[in-house]
């Protein structure tokens, strides 16, 4: 996730890149040009580029979701509050599973006709 806004300024230039190191989700660098990048789930596994914090694992879904063009802001947390943050959203998600009901009466759908009739009636191969 690319952030906008007014660019961070490195020390100096040759400080932009540095000796590539290993980076997790919600790492956030900060390349030479001074917006900086919040790597999240397909994020690289190393990087060169300077990392200023990291956004602590029970926020990186919330954060993933934040439309382009609106505002984030972070604040500091010590580890035992990122810890009890990533307890209560997983037991938030938990709690969400185990609310989950069928969208249909059990026995509506014949599943077992379903998967006994063959699907396909043929197949064919493409060709350039």
């Amino acid at each position: 996730m690319r952030l906008a806004g007014p660019p961070l300024a490195h020390t100096h230039a040759a400080a932009a890149d540095i000796v590539s190191d290993g980076v997790v989700p919600g790492a956030i660098q900060v390349p030479a040009n001074g917006l900086p990048i919040v790597l999240l789930a397909d994020g690289q596994t190393v990087g060169g580029y300077p990392k200023i914090a990291t956004v602590i694992r029970a926020d990186l879904p919330r954060l993933a979701l934040v439309p382009p063009g609106h505002s984030v802001r972070f604040a500091a947390v010590d580890a035992p509050t990122a810890r009890q943050a990533l307890q209560q959203a997983e037991a938030d998600g938990q709690a969400w599973a185990a609310a989950l009901v069928p969208c249909a009466a059990e026995g509506w759908l014949d599943e077992a006709a379903l998967y006994s009739g063959n699907l396909v009636s043929g197949m064919l191969r493409a060709e350039p």
